[in-house]
């Protein structure tokens, strides 16, 4: 718990450019790891999507203590003034969300058909439910922003499985020209 504690702070205290430059390269390498070990990468990505899913609980709702009111926004982008801390707010959560993305389509069995509409649709339903234990039990401000920030991030990290596609087709219609 401490080491995934400390992992957090480090991500969440780093520069946004690097947190983008992160997400970037994850994205990359992950697809890039799926077309050349794809059985690996499907047997991995269960693990590390579970871990993603207890770090988003711990971040969000574990170890937060109750305030005595109730703290709710439900119109959209109400905070966002275009200062640095503002926009580092609205990153920071797409970035809680993008590990979710990035491995959940991994995870899930190959039979499944449209695994990133999965993806995204259960990241938009765990981010609400999230936000609905915050309003319930007063464990911090339940806002429509995170939900929609979340589901961005879950999106962007999603496309790692998009661009493994894109690679494993070029890389078998390459083959099927070299024969």
């Amino acid at each position: 718990m401490r080491f995934l504690n400390h992992l957090l702070h480090i991500l969440y205290t780093s520069s946004l450019s690097t947190i983008i430059l992160v997400m970037l390269l994850s994205l990359l390498l992950f697809a890039t790891l799926s077309t050349v070990y794809p059985k690996f990468v499907r047997r991995v990505s269960l693990s590390l999507y579970i871990f993603s899913v207890c770090a988003i609980l711990l971040v969000t709702n574990i170890g937060r203590t109750s305030i005595n009111i109730y703290q709710f926004s439900f119109i959209p982008f109400v905070r966002l003034n275009f200062t640095n801390e503002s926009f580092r707010m609205y990153v920071m959560n797409a970035f809680l969300f993008f590990p979710y993305g990035l491995f959940l389509p991994y995870a899930l069995p190959e039979r499944v058909k449209h695994p990133i509409r999965i993806t995204i649709f259960s990241a938009l339903f765990f981010s609400l439910i999230i936000e609905t234990i915050q309003l319930i039990f007063r464990l911090g401000t339940c806002e429509t922003d995170d939900v929609i920030m979340n589901t961005l991030g879950a999106t962007i990290g999603s496309l790692s499985y998009i661009l493994s596609n894109w690679l494993r087709k070029r890389k078998e219609k390459r083959k099927v020209e070299n024969t």
